[in-house]
């Protein structure tokens, strides 16, 4: 999930009381070959569970804005890659529910595209709200909120969105105030890879020294732009829940191959003859139980810090078995500088 773990408060976006969808962009500019996605989380909230609430799945296509496509040609909403539900929740009880983790199973395996995507959750109507319905969590925005999504001076991500529905059917879209995201994750099938950054220096406790696996491992700031003393250190963590306890190695540079490799376990995007990737060699990771690890944290030097500004680093890894010594390539990530 491209999401900093902070919650600032349950929302419903620019949809508001009308029929809609909540959705996170997955930019391909920092992501390709996620390959399928499996499975999807979201954290949610009732304000009034005597009241039965339903909700979808979906994933919907980018238009050539980059905005959700929500194109309709003879009453057919032709932006769609996959819808599934509805989904029933709440029903029972008095006032407002904390929140619900609820993990849905994908009926069946949604091919994810190479480029800008979205997911996320299609909701009904709610006239009463904010006293009613159904909404999700959404991250704060640094730095009105400490503890919020902190990504370089200047960037508009665009990646959190709203579509407006009208008798059934797509009508506009929105961004929700602020460059926020919704607290959605996808699993998808193999070995996966994800940029993050960590602030040393954080003025949020719940931060400090840790990964922030939102928006400022997408658009870090190494220079403190913002002169907020954030100078953002950076790291990848690579995933493959069927090798726990196994290996890993994170590749990075500057440069992709003209065409990817095709290899027995995977699909190799790296340029190797690239200075990054001949210097620095394979950052080692170690998966844990649960099958996830992360490299060791780079701190550029000032000088470095100065040369990389302004750069794009792209990274791969490699997940390996340890009982067996089966291989896995991650999708390749990249991390704007």
């Amino acid at each position: 999930k491209v999401y900093d773990d902070s919650t600032e408060y349950t929302s419903r976006g620019n949809v508001g009381t009308n029929e809609g969808e909540l959705l996170n962009m997955v930019p391909g500019k920092h992501f390709g070959f996620l390959r399928i996605a499996t499975q999807m989380k979201i954290v949610c909230q009732d304000q009034n569970t005597k009241t039965a609430e339903k909700f979808w799945v979906v994933f919907r296509k980018a238009d050539k804005t980059g905005q959700p496509d929500i194109t309709v040609q003879n009453g057919v909403d032709k932006g769609i890659i996959y819808q599934q539900g509805p989904f029933s929740i709440s029903g029972t009880g008095t006032g407002a529910a904390t929140a619900w983790v609820v993990t849905l199973n994908l009926s069946k395996p949604v091919i994810l595209p190479d480029g800008d995507f979205f997911f996320g959750v299609r909701i009904p109507a709610s006239p009463n709200w904010a006293n009613d319905g159904f909404s999700c969590h959404m991250s704060g925005y640094y730095p009105t909120s400490i503890c919020g999504e902190h990504f370089r001076q200047g960037i508009k991500p665009k990646a959190c969105w709203g579509v407006i529905f009208q008798n059934g059917l797509p009508n506009s879209v929105g961004e929700p105030t602020g460059d926020r995201m919704f607290n959605f994750e996808l699993d998808v099938q193999g070995a996966t890879l994800q940029p993050f950054a960590v602030d040393p220096a954080a003025k949020c406790a719940g931060k400090k020294g840790k990964p922030d696996l939102g928006l400022a491992g997408l658009w870090p700031d190494l220079v403190d732009l913002e002169k907020y003393g954030y100078l953002a250190n950076l790291g990848w963590r690579l995933r493959e829940v069927n090798y726990a306890s196994g290996l890993g190695f994170v590749f990075l540079a500057q440069k992709q191959l003209p065409l990817p490799i095709n290899l027995p376990f995977g699909r190799w995007y790296l340029n190797p003859a690239d200075p990054f990737f001949t210097v620095l060699g394979g950052l080692p990771v170690t998966l844990s139980t649960t099958g996830e690890g992360d490299t060791p944290i780079l701190n550029p030097p000032t000088a470095a810090r100065q040369m990389l500004l302004g750069t794009f680093l792209y990274a791969q890894g490699v997940a390996v078995d340890a009982k067996t010594g089966a291989f896995g390539l991650t999708n390749w990530c990249g991390m704007s500088l």
